[in-house]
């Protein structure tokens, strides 16, 4: 009988599932700041977040390695 792979199906949509989850919350967060003209400093207008302190910018180096 072929063993069950579940356990590591499991793993694998965690580790897509959360960063995704948390990359989602950082983009809706950035567009309502953006919206409401919060501070720039922390919502910054520019693509990618201009390395302001809510951005997208620094997901890449939380979530690449």
């Amino acid at each position: 009988m072929p063993e069950s792979n579940s356990g590591s199906s499991l793993v694998i949509r965690g580790v897509i599932l959360i960063p995704a989850i948390i990359t989602l919350g950082i983009t809706l967060l950035r567009l309502a700041g953006e919206l409401a003209h919060w501070s720039p400093r922390f919502f910054s207008p520019e693509a990618g977040g201009g390395f302001a302190i809510i951005g997208i910018s620094w997901l890449p180096f939380l979530f690449g390695p």
